[in-house]
């Protein structure tokens, strides 16, 4: 749908540069009676007009413009419980060309493309990564409908690929473009899928084989490494009060939208108990357990969504809400705070504003008995100045 999408933000674009005009001076009816023509009567694309439709007003013109296009404004959210109900759902590009990025990288994963023969290993910098496998050596399953190949409308990438391995690495940040070209025809909302080579597979049928879960129980006394599926599954049931203590791989988050940003619900925390002139609140080391060098105050930086690390205090659950502290960073101009941690208590949080999630680096792809193996780039494409790893005659 990315053409789809090109005309949608062309249509943004002309409304905000018409909004926006000096001698223009439209109504907000006016607005919205142009945008129902416009979807209605303007529009002959189904696919184009379905994005359109959830623009409706000024303001949501506005915001396509402020995220960027439609594509980031327009996609609706799903919930945990949605997402639990009906798995994962991905946007399909059902066009025959997908351009794909990658940065030449270090890191071994699952998603990374590379080749037996070479120590060249690309990270992809996009979401198709998410295209799955289908193998071609099974007779009785499904064949990929699409294949990689590299760009030929993307100058750098065609200058690397006559380039030796050597000229590679020394780039700070090597880009290559990768196409998934359809082998057949693909209609629309049809999954892609492509082959990951008969390395991967193997590798893959042998991680199977030899799979041991990371622990076989899990209980106070000997805690267990806690899944994604596990963290995601706590959310479930977050009036259990084991979970509200943080483990090794989980942590609690609280929503921002339920932070309270009064003078009252503000908390300063300095390494030692002290009372300062002139200051009407006091500063203590800890309050409730929750102490000036608390491993929250690490995680701030890290989170995005809205989303702040927080600690639970206590649960209300008649009312299906929690007393909570979020953990901030606030800043002052007075150098006597140079060494004060700040918390904000919300003592009436409600439950849908909490997530239990997993600590950095804890989630299932730092696992040291992940599956790791990367996807192959077809012999036929690979070029011969990149295997360093074939012995030379």
């Amino acid at each position: 749908m990315s053409a789809n999408y090109v005309e949608a933000n062309r249509i943004v674009a002309s409304f905000s540069a018409l909004t926006s005009s000096e001698d223009t001076s439209l109504s907000v009816e006016e607005i919205s009676s142009l945008l129902n023509i416009s979807k209605n009567s303007v529009v002959t694309d189904v696919r184009t007009a379905s994005i359109l439709e959830a623009l409706e007003t000024e303001g949501d013109v506005y915001n396509a413009i402020a995220k960027n296009g439609t594509a980031e404004s327009t996609i609706k959210r799903r919930s945990l419980e949605w997402l639990s109900e009906n798995g994962k759902l991905l946007e399909v590009n059902s066009q025959r060309r997908f351009n794909h990025l990658f940065a030449f990288d270090s890191y071994m994963g699952t998603g990374n493309y590379g080749h037996p023969d070479s120590s060249v290993l690309f990270f992809p910098t996009n979401t198709a990564i998410t295209i799955n496998h289908k193998s071609p050596r099974n007779p009785s399953g499904d064949l990929p409908n699409a294949e990689l190949r590299w760009s030929t409308r993307d100058n750098r990438s065609s200058y690397f690929l006559q380039r030796p391995l050597e000229a590679l690495k020394d780039e700070h940040y090597a880009t290559m473009v990768l196409e998934f070209v359809a082998i057949r025809d693909i209609n629309p909302d049809e999954e892609i899928f492509i082959d990951y080579g008969e390395e991967w597979e193997n590798a893959w049928n042998e991680h199977v084989r030899n799979y041991e879960p990371p622990c076989p129980f899990d209980t106070d006394d000997q805690p267990c490494f806690k899944s994604s599926k596990v963290v995601k599954g706590m959310n479930y049931d977050k009036s259990n009060k084991r979970f509200h203590k943080w483990s090794e791989d989980h942590f609690t988050v609280c929503h921002q939208e339920g932070r309270i940003m009064t003078e009252d619900a503000l908390i300063m925390l300095t390494p030692d108990i002290f009372i300062m002139d002139g200051y009407d609140k006091e500063f203590i080391s800890s309050f409730s357990g929750v102490s000036y060098d608390d491993e929250g105050f690490a995680y701030v930086k890290d989170q995005n969504e809205g989303r702040i690390p927080c600690r639970i205090l206590r649960e209300d659950p008649h009312e299906g809400t929690f007393d909570v502290v979020y953990f901030t960073y606030e800043m002052s101009t007075d150098s006597n705070l140079n060494e004060t941690r700040f918390l904000r208590r919300q003592k009436h949080l409600p439950s849908r504003l909490l997530d239990f999630v997993n600590k950095p680096y804890k989630s299932d792809m730092f696992w040291k008995g992940a599956f790791r193996h990367e996807i192959k780039i077809p012999d036929g494409i690979f070029p011969k100045l990149w295997k360093d790893l074939v012995p030379r005659k």
